[in-house]
């Protein structure tokens, strides 16, 4: 029942899958485009003062937020820095909303009630709030301290209706104050501004802590230490500085060096123990590792499959640039025959991600990493020659999503000129329309229709009865005279 991304470590491929294994068995150091998890951490370096700062203010404060851009190292420094250090005795849980923010709750709570069946049972009533709380206090109950880290925390905003949001954070606040937990929001800067709505997290406004992109020592330290606990040393000095020069300051620094150095670590020299200049020239750097890799997920695609490929990454991407999470039957729905079969050269690529639901779920899929959305050459130019589709298909995919939800309510389609200019822009997507959507427009369409007619109906009653009205009228007047 745990929520988590696929990574490197849980099967021989990893963010390379064309990389032999180590002849000796050993596990790369270096995630690659996916984040640190709970399993690197003794390969999580670089920000040994953020996490100590961080636990300072969770000892002593309830309610939180760790700020920063996209890429920045947020859910690495959490799950590889902050949750292993936890002080005896506490339990770190970290989670991301996703669609479904407290059923991803429950999820992330399930693996501390394993063989407990009733426990286990009322995770399944998370969308309750009070049953939620009661399962929480009780989880609380087992330790001597509890912390729950909302990882990704502006997935609330982008995957959720506004009614959504209010329920789940109305329910972090009672967390706090009826369930004694501390609770930790980990979210991009450039989506704060949207806490300011829900006065319930007001508190995290006093408490933030801004994560800049590390610099250039701590980029050193992590790119050194996990070679160096494995006996490896860079050729040379001139090396690192090289590697650590090509992203310092960039927002995804630290992933975007992990990427690259994946890969060195695969062609290594054994026997000298050192990772090489020359493995890194034919790498073509940095930037060129990850435009390499992005490139071979869809080389040698027959047109329908590039094609396909196109529509499968434009659905895990939101119309505000981030990275969405979405069910595998909703990603492929109309796409042909050939969706499945580009999927999962997605899913082997590591270009795209599943995590891991409870058993018989629909997998949840969404992108390695959101350095690709701006990085990737060919991505970033189809998000841009079809930008207006995206944020029409978010605009009204989101309202039919509501609209299924109530058991598709007539009186809550789009009417007038939203139906309008929604079937105009249907019509002009050259982007596979999800049937969700198709059903919703046509019910609005269907409903305009209806009220046509009848409109058309009493209008030719009135006419008739004005007629009617007109003739007895000259009657009278002849008969008059």
């Amino acid at each position: 029942a745990e929520v988590r991304p696929v990574t490197a470590e849980d099967d021989a491929a990893s963010v390379f899958p064309d990389a032999t294994p180590s002849p000796d068995g050993e596990r790369n150091p270096y995630p690659g485009l996916a984040a640190f998890t709970e399993a690197d951490a003794e390969n999580f370096f670089g920000r040994e003062a953020e996490v100590a700062a961080l636990w300072r203010r969770i000892t002593s404060r309830r309610l939180l937020a760790v700020i920063g851009p996209s890429g920045v190292g947020k859910t690495s420094l959490l799950r590889a820095g902050v949750a292993p250090r936890a002080p005896p005795g506490w339990r770190v849980v970290v989670f991301t909303p996703g669609e479904a923010p407290a059923l991803s709750l429950a999820r992330a709570l399930a693996p501390d009630h394993a063989g407990d069946p009733a426990a286990m049972a009322r995770l399944l009533g998370f969308s309750d709030a009070e049953t939620a709380l009661a399962v929480v206090a009780r989880w609380r109950g087992m330790f001597d301290e509890a912390v729950l880290v909302v990882d990704q925390f502006e997935e609330l905003f982008t995957l959720n209706p506004p009614e959504v949001q209010a329920s789940f954070i109305g329910l972090l606040r009672r967390l706090v104050d009826a369930a004694d937990i501390r609770v930790v929001l980990a979210i991009r800067d450039d989506y704060l501004y949207r806490c300011q709505h829900h006065e319930e997290i007001a508190p995290i406004f006093r408490e933030l802590m801004p994560l800049p992109p590390p610099k250039a020592e701590g980029l050193r330290q992590a790119l050194k230490e996990p070679a160096a606990r494995r006996l490896y040393r860079f050729e040379s000095e001139l090396l690192v500085d090289r590697i650590v020069g090509e992203v310092e300051g960039e927002r995804g620094a630290l992933p975007m060096m992990a990427f690259a150095v994946h890969r060195l670590w695969e062609e290594r020299d054994r026997g000298g123990l050192v990772i090489t200049r020359a493995s890194y020239e034919e790498l073509g750097g940095v930037e060129g590792a990850l435009a390499k890799h992005a490139d071979k997920v869809v080389e040698g695609l027959a047109p329908d499959q590039l094609a396909a490929a196109r529509q499968l990454l434009m659905r895990l991407v939101t119309d505000s640039g981030t990275r969405r999470v979405v069910p595998r039957s909703a990603l492929v729905e109309g796409l042909g025959a050939d969706a499945e079969e580009v999927l999962d050269r997605l899913i082997h690529f590591r270009a795209v991600l599943v995590r891991k639901g409870t058993e018989g779920a629909d997998a949840e899929l969404e992108l390695v990493h959101e350095s690709l959305i701006t990085r990737w050459d060919r991505l970033a130019r189809w998000l841009d020659e079809s930008r207006e589709e995206l944020v029409f298909l978010a605009e009204v995919g989101q309202a039919a999503e509501l609209w299924e939800k109530r058991g598709r309510r007539t009186e809550e389609v789009w009417q007038k000129e939203a139906l309008d200019d929604a079937v105009r822009a249907m019509k002009r997507c050259q982007a596979a329309v999800p049937e969700r959507v198709r059903a919703f427009l046509e019910a609005g369409v269907a409903l305009k229709q209806r009220r046509a007619q009848r409109r058309r109906v009493i209008q030719g009653i009135v006419a008739g009865v004005v007629l009617f009205i007109c003739v007895v009228g000259m009657v009278v007047a002849l008969a008059i005279r």
